[in-house]
């Protein structure tokens, strides 16, 4: 015959078992969630650039021409071309927020890469040096250090993952993309 006692430790046994099953479902459940909920954010945050508007203020940007920070200036600071500097602004601010949620680990950085890392990348390599003269005058040494960053780690990935496509897409861009951009078909 079973002892009541035996019985009584297979039940708490049993019980034990089902709780930590269910526990440890819900912790895969929440690991999915926040993946998701990741996922869902940054494709929202950059979903703005791939939209007809989007990328037509990002071509803009990155078919404008200068030969030193003073002819920059004189072209497009704020204080002479206040359109350009509203999309240079809006997309510089986009990019610094988008490094801001990578930098907290709101967003990973895959999702980035896939969805608009050519587009964060290659406007940051085309707008640093003039952010670093800004630094130097006017802005201060934390501006826009969010999207420096989120750039460095794309520059990384890149690398890694196609290091001949990445490296020449300073030189593809200004083949594909001279002087004004309103100039090309859409």
């Amino acid at each position: 015959m079973v002892d009541i006692a035996f019985l009584q430790s297979i039940a708490s046994l049993l019980g034990y078992v089902t709780v930590s099953i269910a526990a440890l479902g819900f912790v895969f459940n929440m690991m999915e969630t926040a993946k998701n909920r990741k996922v869902t954010l940054t494709s929202t945050l950059l979903s703005t650039i791939n939209t007809e508007d989007g990328q037509r203020k990002y071509y803009e940007l990155m078919s404008q021409e200068w030969s030193d920070f003073d002819d920059f200036y004189k072209k497009y600071d704020s204080s002479v071309n206040l359109e350009n500097y509203i999309k240079r602004y809006y997309m510089w601010s986009l990019f610094e927020h988008a490094g801001w949620q990578y930098r907290k680990g709101l967003v990973d950085l895959e999702t980035i890469y896939y969805s608009a890392g050519g587009n964060i990348l290659l406007l940051w390599r085309k707008y640093k040096p003039v952010i670093e003269e800004y630094r130097k005058t006017q802005y201060g040494r934390g501006q826009w250090v969010n999207w420096e960053y989120l750039a460095g780690a794309l520059e990384k990935m890149s690398e890694r993952l196609d290091p001949e496509v990445y490296s020449n897409w300073g030189p593809i861009v200004k083949k594909a993309f001279p002087g004004n951009p309103r100039e090309h078909p859409r």
